[in-house]
């Protein structure tokens, strides 16, 4: 039981909040700081304001709202820094009583954050991407790391390689609803399809006809209601009423492996 909550409590909350505050970290830096130091203004003077008048004050009023801001963007982003680092070091404390494999994993989702600190929108499309495998596969991974324990068995290798394989279709259904919330809604709807006729796929080869039904039987609802979403143009009155599908398909996989 004491497991149960110390991964659940990593596996969600912790990771999720690191990758938050180091994406809140970057949205909130301001610009850098000029070479010489002291009071200064983003917007530049007027240049035929006369000394005194309307028009100066005005430009001056203007200048003081926008140093204010800078500078409580500054403590934002350094508030945000500062709880990352101390939920980073939580995460790491919780890993190293779980095990090895959950240290690992922690350090892998450790390092994206802290990527997508340093390196911030020069990321790209590759943000999602790295967001999902924080957000959805590596805690796929830590958890069954934790109760499965592969390394403990003959074939752990194979028994990793396919966990890797069930943490890629999670991930993959984990982005789709990702891209459907954000109005990308053709090619979420195209994602989710893949990653379900990748679950059923994947329930056969793994001997599980009857799991590979159930998830079938799940995304009927789903693709069924993909028409009307994309007629609607309506993303997350779509995932309000699918999500519980997905969650049980997944779910679903989840039981086949631990099986």
């Amino acid at each position: 039981m004491v497991l149960l909550l110390l991964a659940v409590a990593l596996a969600d909350p912790i990771l999720g909040t690191t990758w938050s505050l180091a994406s809140s970290a970057v949205v909130a830096s301001p610009r850098r700081a000029k070479a010489n130091p002291g009071p200064s203004h983003s917007v530049p003077s007027l240049p035929y304001a006369l000394p005194g008048s309307l028009a100066d004050r005005l430009g001056q009023l203007v200048g003081e709202r926008v140093s204010r801001w800078q500078l409580a963007a500054g403590q934002r982003a350094g508030e945000s820094l500062l709880g990352l680092g101390f939920v980073s070091t939580l995460a790491v404390l919780l890993a190293a009583v779980l095990g090895v494999v959950p240290v690992l994993l922690v350090a892998a989702a450790l390092a994206a954050a802290f990527a997508r600190l340093v390196l911030g929108h020069a990321l790209g499309q590759l943000e999602s991407v790295v967001a999902t495998a924080v957000l959805a596969g590596i805690p796929w991974l830590l958890g069954y790391a934790v109760f499965a324990r592969p390394w403990g068995q003959e074939d752990w290798v194979g028994s990793a390689g396919a966990s890797l394989v069930w943490a890629a279709t999670y991930a993959l259904a984990f982005h789709a609803c990702a891209l459907i919330a954000r109005d990308g809604l053709s090619s979420g709807a195209r994602l989710l399809v893949l990653a379900h006729v990748a679950a059923i796929a994947v329930l056969i080869l793994a001997k599980e006809p009857i799991l590979g039904g159930s998830v079938a039987l799940l995304f009927l609802p789903q693709a069924m209601l993909q028409p009307l979403m994309l007629r609607l143009s309506d993303g997350r009155w779509y995932l309000r009423r699918v999500q519980v599908f997905t969650m049980l398909a997944m779910l679903a996989m989840a039981v086949a492996m631990r099986a």
